[in-house]
């Protein structure tokens, strides 16, 4: 397998926390991890294989370094033959109608970048109105919420995991 480069923004640490478990869940030794304010366009380069992560801000965007990376450094990236997987915090119970939206902001830039999009989630297990993340019934990503359903995080993580590493040779 080739080397994973695992990209980030962390407000509150869950995030990071996540990171270092779907880290140690395909084996350190497979990984580079980098916070997305850190990332430049040569780093992405050198990596066939991409997964990205944002907590869901605000009212319902990707955290602020992955807004100033897409407008400044984003905006005209190619990323054709790239594959690339998607995790999203969010709060289902809380923000019902904004759950993982961050995720979903992710999937919208990375379709203009012509990235292989993988690692799709059914929406079974979760309970939320709306999300920006649900596309033809299934999250383009894997959601996680750290503070309703924390005790599913490894477990799902471990499944997802699983299927990535199937697609990632």
């Amino acid at each position: 397998m080739k080397k994973i480069l695992i990209v980030y923004a962390s407000q509150t640490g869950n995030t990071e926390r996540v990171v270092g478990l779907i880290a140690s869940a395909f084996g350190e030794e497979k990984v580079d991890v980098k916070p997305v304010s850190e990332l430049h366009g040569e780093d992405i380069a050198n990596y066939p294989y991409l997964i990205l992560g944002s907590p869901t801000w605000g009212s319902g965007e990707y955290h602020d370094d992955y807004f100033v990376f897409v407008r400044n450094r984003g905006k005209n990236m190619d990323l054709s033959g790239k594959k690339v997987a998607l995790f999203g915090l969010g709060d289902q119970k809380y923000y019902g109608d904004t759950f993982v939206n961050g995720m979903g902001q992710l999937y919208d830039w990375l379709v203009e970048t012509h990235a292989e999009i993988v690692g799709q989630v059914p929406v079974d297990g979760y309970e939320f109105n709306a999300s920006e993340a649900v596309r033809d019934g299934m999250f383009v990503g894997l959601p996680l919420d750290e503070d309703n359903q924390d005790e599913l995080t490894e477990e799902r993580i471990e499944k997802w995991v699983g299927e990535l590493k199937k697609i990632f040779v």
